[in-house]
């Protein structure tokens, strides 16, 4: 028996475990074939959108390439999640890495169902996603492109608090774009199902009561629902922004208060001091500012209270900023 289909590894034809593959070569395993992460065999997919089960093509530079399966080979399908055509072999040969044009030529090949999943999948440019709208119109392909958009941006988001670093609103932003550009699809495609669906009613094609009736209403129910699931995203997305800005406010803060502090020690230091801040004439009863000379101590001291008044000022200024943003809100 033989199969050709697609199989993903991570760059350099390395597989999950670390083991490196080579172009041309037969590779065998020994022992009983079955499928599964417990089982035995080489694994394939006679389609590449289903090989993104089983490797993150959407976070990690993955090679995807085309094999023959021979030998025993096990066939296995996954009724539930829609996965069919995948096999478990005991020889596999790698015949071809695919180049990303050769990728999106096949995705620009796919019905809409199995462009959804090709989407949901693997990481594109925004050129790639262009080119793929332009003979993919359908609303739900749209809004699945939407979907992978902000998934990638969240990856990018995890990565930079990973890192230990402060995550740019700008994500954000962008990602409250994406999910109000799906609602706008979801709720277009809506409509027109609502539209149809009282076109059939009224006609009669559907009766009212009838499974086709129940089922047209179900339907229209998981897009209501997944306009509301998109809405509360948009929520969660602006609260993660304030939260940012607060976080950023809070460090300044921060960082101010200690300016004031480290500016207070100073001040309190000269005080303990003892030393004159100005010198008077002592052979005068009355004297004037004209009389008066700063000594280099008195000088330090009004730069201090100088900066500690730019301080506080600069303070007042973030806090007013900050309710007025509350304000806008």
């Amino acid at each position: 028996m033989e199969i050709i289909g697609y199989k993903c590894f991570n760059k350099d034809l390395l597989n999950r475990y670390g083991k490196k593959f080579r172009l041309g070569k037969i590779y065998i395993t020994e022992g009983s074939i079955k499928f599964g992460n417990s089982g035995n065999g080489f694994h394939l997919c006679k389609n590449m959108e289903d090989t993104f089960r089983y490797f993150d093509a959407m976070n990690e530079n993955v090679d995807i390439c085309k094999v023959r399966a021979s030998g025993v080979i096990v066939e296995y399908s996954d009724d539930y999640y829609g996965y069919y055509d995948m096999y478990a072999a005991e020889k596999l040969e790698i015949l071809h890495v695919l180049s990303r044009r050769e990728i999106i030529e096949y995705a620009l090949s796919l019905n809409d169902e199995r462009l959804k999943r090709f989407l949901s999948g693997i990481k594109l440019t925004d050129k790639e996603i262009e080119e793929i709208l332009s003979l993919h119109s359908a609303s739900d392909v749209k809004a699945t492109i939407e979907e992978s958009q902000n998934t990638k941006l969240q990856n990018a988001i995890d990565l930079d608090e990973a890192r230990g670093n402060v995550t740019s609103p700008e994500y954000y932003v962008k990602m409250i774009k994406n999910s109000k550009q799906k609602i706008s699809i979801l709720k277009q495609t809506r409509n027109e199902m609502q539209q149809e669906f009282d076109n059939a009613v009224e006609s009669g094609q559907i009766k009212k009561y009838s499974d086709e009736w129940y089922e047209a209403l179900d339907t229209l129910y998981q897009i209501d629902t997944e306009i509301n699931e998109e809405t509360e995203n948009v929520e969660t997305y602006k609260n993660a922004i304030n939260e940012i800005k607060w976080d950023n406010f809070d460090n300044l803060i921060d960082r101010i208060e200690y300016a004031e502090d480290e500016t207070q020690s100073l001040i309190d230091i000269m005080e303990k001091s003892g030393a004159d801040l100005f010198t008077k004439p002592d052979d005068k009863e009355y004297w004037g500012a004209d009389d008066v000379n700063w000594t280099d101590e008195g000088l330090t001291s009004l730069g201090l209270y100088a900066q500690q008044m730019e301080t506080a000022e600069f303070k007042a200024r973030q806090y007013a900023e900050a309710i007025n943003e509350l304000e806008e809100d």
